[in-house]
């Protein structure tokens, strides 16, 4: 099933999987994981009518299992798929639709984030690279950059 675009009546099930995710996925003390879910949704909401992201959510039948966040075409902000969704393909999915949109429409030929260290290893076979190009956000995320 193809991924597709966001809509503002998407905005608490968005929030839902990535607290779920973030809790599931980020070894961190209770404190840093509220301030990183706290960022992903005010990422979710400043983002979720703006013209400047790819912001696509992946669907079965009528449940949201996952979505990805790339702000200004080059910033991967979020990729976040419900924990019993993952390992069937939908991050791969997701990520692929979401940088074909960024190659057509960005002329800076990269896209960069700050992978959690747990999903170091899935950006790596997409063929992200560790960069020094952007500091890490904290202990707890990888710089990483995707050039095309």
């Amino acid at each position: 099933m193809p991924s597709i675009q966001v809509q503002e009546s998407d905005l608490e099930v968005l929030c839902s999987i990535s607290k779920t995710s973030i809790v599931h996925a980020v070894d961190a003390p209770s404190n840093v994981l509220k301030d990183i879910v706290a960022h992903s949704r005010k990422n979710i909401e400043l983002c979720i009518a703006s013209a400047e992201c790819v912001f696509l959510k992946f669907v079965d039948g009528e449940k949201i299992l996952g979505y990805i966040l790339i702000k200004d075409y080059w910033n991967l902000s979020d990729l976040f798929i419900l924990p019993e969704h993952q390992n069937q393909g939908i991050g791969k999915a997701l990520l692929k639709d979401a940088t074909d949109r960024c190659k057509l429409y960005s002329n800076k030929r990269y896209i960069r984030l700050n992978s959690s260290l747990n999903a170091e290893e899935f950006y790596r076979r997409f063929g992200f690279k560790v960069t020094t190009n952007g500091p890490s956000k904290s202990a707890y995320s990888v710089p990483m950059e995707y050039t095309y």
